[in-house]
């Protein structure tokens, strides 16, 4: 397999429609080529399907590729998307069901052959989530995959661990299978002990004396610079979905905030701007 690379920056023209441009590398080629692709997004049916567009050519001047894709973005229900690639995707025709816990996948690969995915998904924050599942495809054979989510980036890394797909490899990604949702499940019981223990010390701290409370205040000080540049940090994340939302409450006449401050008392205490992230959870 050839790695693949690319590197672009995007733009809103308005509520439902934006445009991206990106510089990246052709795979599934030796030659290591280089291609510039623009791409067209555009929501239909009052923000129910988005749909995209994908032009693409390479260096010489060559056509390179041509993507058609929609989406279901109707909340409260998995999403449910189609993509049809011609020229650079292993998998011209895909059809996939996902939601925040997981995603299923099955698609036609370039050698007519069929191409299974499946993972599952576990948040580790508001911003982060770990996906872990396989990938089964016909001349390709077994793959584990392993992705990392964090706001719009993705990294996935697929481990080959067969190089065909038959009877003996069926088994293998079965254990694979079991392997994934053993990992996610040890993951989620990491988490939810973390958060146990952490609401437990608060409660621990509520029945302290005053002088200790006093004590871990003079701390949580000494700590504001370094919370307020990870707030700070966090509502980068937030801002381009917040202005989103933030433009969609306004043609609907919906929420929309103006100001939100959020204040500290007592000596050192200061003060926050939180529109941002109100709007984020409207």
């Amino acid at each position: 397999p050839h790695s693949h690379a690319t590197v672009g920056t995007y733009y809103r023209l308005s509520r439902t429609s934006a445009i991206q441009v990106g510089v990246g590398s052709v795979p599934y080629t030796a030659s290591g080529a280089m291609a510039i692709s623009v791409q067209g997004r555009r929501n239909f049916l009052k923000d129910r399907i988005g749909g995209t567009m994908t032009l693409g050519m390479d260096t010489r001047r060559r056509f390179h590729v041509l993507q058609l894709g929609l989406r279901t973005l109707v909340d409260r229900i998995p999403v449910i998307s189609l993509n049809v690639n011609i020229g650079v995707n292993s998998s011209p025709f895909e059809v996939a069901v996902e939601n925040q816990r997981g995603l299923v996948s099955v698609g036609i690969g370039g050698t007519g052959n069929m191409v299974l995915n499946g993972m599952v998904r576990r948040s580790l924050s508001n911003f982060a989530a770990l996906g872990v599942g396989v990938r089964a495809a016909g001349r390709r054979g077994v793959s584990w995959l392993f992705q990392l989510e964090r706001g719009d980036f993705v990294m996935t890394i697929p481990v080959m661990v067969c190089t065909s797909f038959d009877g003996s490899s069926a088994i293998v990604m079965m254990y694979l299978t079991f392997l994934s949702g053993l990992i996610d499940g040890i993951i989620g019981d990491f988490i939810g002990a973390t958060n146990a223990k952490y609401s437990t010390t608060n409660g621990e701290d509520d029945n302290a004396n005053d002088g200790s409370r006093t004590m871990r205040n003079t701390e949580s000080l000494l700590s504001l610079d370094k919370v307020r540049e990870d707030a700070e940090r966090q509502t980068s994340l937030m801002q381009r979905q917040a202005t989103s939302k933030r433009k969609h409450e306004e043609v609907k006449k919906g929420l929309v905030i103006e100001q939100a401050v959020y204040y500290v008392e007592g000596a050192g205490g200061g003060e926050l701007d939180v529109s941002v992230q109100l709007q984020f959870w409207v």
